[in-house]
């Protein structure tokens, strides 16, 4: 109850926090990231370990934190890890793709970087030629280790890639899809009623055709009889 208690407070306290004018990127815009004490957390702890894990998440690495530090460090490409609750209730409103990239434009510095939380990891590639998966799963241990390892493992260089900067700003709205009713006009119903019409002329006609020859097919075989 206690951390359900805390981390409602801190959704709070995120939305209701003011956008700041982050670093600029390489293309000289200057993204609009929230003034997210999650965000300014992880960032200063980065500064001397790539692993940062929130309060609300202590202890759930287990005996196995140091290995993942190891593991991070091993990696081909700079890698960011932030264990933190996330979701709709939060400034990103369940896009933790764009938090990554947050996360990564407030660092300000190239790599991979790794949202984790107790069932999922998810991450973006930052300024470096990598491929990040957006996702990555561990169907059978749904624990942050074992999330996390999924998704460190998943992780490759790749030249073909461009060195892009992390998304930051929302998807675009997907449009509703609907069908709208045609306009009535005259000249529709009329052509409709038509070909209704024709349709059911032409069955009549058919079924009257079938029935004169069944007619004709009994008259003969009674004429036989007689």
């Amino acid at each position: 109850m206690k951390r359900l208690l805390a981390l409602l407070g801190l959704a709070l306290l995120v939305s209701m926090s003011v956008p700041t004018a982050a670093n600029a990127s390489p293309g000289g815009a200057a993204d609009a990231i929230p003034a997210d004490p999650r965000i300014t957390a992880a960032v200063a702890a980065w500064k001397t370990s790539p692993l940062y894990v929130d309060r609300l998440f202590a202890g759930s690495l287990g005996n196995q934190e140091g290995a993942l530090r190891r593991e991070i460090a091993a990696m081909p490409v700079p890698v960011y890890v932030a264990v933190m609750p996330h979701g709709h209730w939060f400034a990103e409103k369940g896009d933790t793709i764009r938090l990554a990239g947050w996360l990564a434009t407030a660092n300000g510095k190239p790599g991979v970087y790794v949202v984790v939380d107790r069932s999922t990891a998810t991450g973006a590639a930052h300024l470096v030629r990598a491929y990040a998966p957006p996702r990555a799963y561990e169907a059978t241990e749904y624990t942050p280790p074992a999330q996390l390892d999924a998704y460190l493992k998943a992780i490759e260089l790749k030249d073909r890639y461009d060195a892009d900067p992390a998304r930051t700003d929302a998807l675009p709205e997907r449009p509703e899809r609907g069908y709208e009713p045609e306009p009535f006009t005259v000249g529709k119903a009329l052509a409709n009623g038509f070909g209704g019409f024709m349709i059911g002329a032409i069955c009549g006609s058919l079924a009257a055709g079938l029935l004169v020859a069944l007619a004709a097919l009994f008259g003969r075989r009674r004429e036989g009889h007689a």
